[in-house]
Parts: structure tokens; sequence; C-alpha cells
């Protein structure tokens, strides 16, 4: 009985087999949509560019705040930024050259990271 068990393997319920179909459908539904609304977009003349929205664009909700470029050195490395007269809140995080940097929180004074955003640059070029 054990060995029957153990060799039997797990088998999926009619009920688990009609979700993963059903789960396909969706997402085969959800891609062909997609491509559906780009091909229309481009057929128009859309830009190609405009199809992709920008991340910061996401958190517009949030108002915007503009660091110097020492400021931003720091928040790349992780550091806080103190002294700020802003008040407390979640700010989208700006360099003064225009990169989005962050999401941050501004705290007692005190601006911090909450989720960054920014492109590394590993090979120092």
């Amino acid at each position: 009985i054990a060995g029957m068990l153990s060799s039997g393997g797990e088998r999926r319920t009619p009920l688990q087999r009609q979700l993963d179909g059903l789960g396909r459908v969706v997402a085969l539904c959800c891609i062909f949509i997609c491509g559906l609304v780009s091909l229309i977009g481009l057929a128009a003349g859309q830009d190609p560019q405009q199809l992709l929205m920008p991340v910061d664009a996401v958190f517009a909700a949030h108002p915007p705040l503009i660091v110097t470029l020492g400021q931003a050195a720091k928040l790349k490395n992780g550091a806080q930024v103190k002294d700020w007269q802003f008040q407390p809140g979640t700010y989208r995080v700006y360099a003064e050259d225009g990169e989005f940097l962050l999401l941050g929180r501004v705290e007692g004074g005190v601006l911090t990271t909450i989720k960054s955003f920014f492109e590394v640059n590993t090979l120092g070029t």
C-alpha cells in the first residue's frame, strides 16, 4: 500500500484541471488584447515609445520633490537626507537633472527611501 501511494504521484482533480485551462484562456486573451491595442496604436501613427508608461507615472498621486545632485548621490547610496522643510508624507523624488530616483518618505525632517528606481551602473561608465 505504501509503495502504491508513493508511486502514484499527485493527481489533479477535475476542478483543478478546469481552473488550469481557464487560467490559460484568460492569459492568452490578455496577451491578445494587449497586442491588438498596440497594433491599433501603431497603425494610427502613434509613436511606439508612447505605448510604454514611465515608472514615475504610477506614483502620480504623490507630489514631486527635487533634490540636488549631491543629495541624489547620498540617496543612491542608501543614506538618509536630513533637514527637509517639507511636510511629512510620501514623495516622488527626482534629481535636479530630471532623473526619477525613488519613492521617498519625509518624517521629522528626514527623507528616507521607500523604493528606489534608478539604474545602477556597475561598469563605472
